[in-house]
């Protein structure tokens, strides 16, 4: 069992207690309720973007992506990732199964981490919904607000792993 697993699972036992001791056992049953709730809504989602990532990784070749996001590929792939993440459609549970997929073929850790900011931090593909929601103002500054970040983290990201050495070099 991998160790991401383990801690997801700890973390459910803790706060379901603490919900079932705090508040009773129909307030940990509701807990579960809202987590079902929360999977019918988004699990076709979750498996297309399952199999997204796994096609990428039986369709798109090793040597590309090791050229293009690799570590070799430098700021190149940081800013590629940059622009990939920045009109990437989708939520978290889109962008992290892709991310996955291109860690697994080559892909730095620094542009990965650029690729994941930039659709969190400049996303435009949600700017209609922004704009219909919360105005054109709020869109505008998240965006320039959020805009330098992802290639900065990227870069500094890069720099750190390489005096940790967590990731392939």
């Amino acid at each position: 069992m991998k160790t991401n697993t383990i801690i997801m699972a700890v973390i459910f036992v803790i706060l379901f207690g603490v919900a079932w001791y705090s508040k009773g056992l129909g307030a940990a049953g509701e807990g579960l309720k809202q987590g079902g709730i929360m999977l019918k809504k988004t699990w076709l989602l979750l498996l297309i973007a399952f199999g997204v990532a796994g096609f990428i990784q039986i369709l798109v070749p090793k040597e590309l992506v090791s050229e293009y996001l690799g570590t070799s590929a430098g700021y190149k792939g940081i800013l590629l990732a940059w622009l990939i993440g920045g009109i990437m459609p989708g939520a978290p549970y889109v962008i992290l199964p892709l991310s996955a997929s291109l860690l697994a073929l080559g892909a730095g850790i620094g542009p990965i981490v650029t690729m994941v900011l930039a659709s969190s931090l400049i996303g435009v593909t949600r700017i209609p919904y922004e704009i219909a929601f919360v105005g054109w103002q709020f869109s505008l500054i998240r965006v320039l607000g959020g805009f330098l970040l992802p290639p900065l983290a990227g870069t500094i990201v890069t720099a750190v792993n390489k005096l940790l050495k967590m990731y392939p070099l």
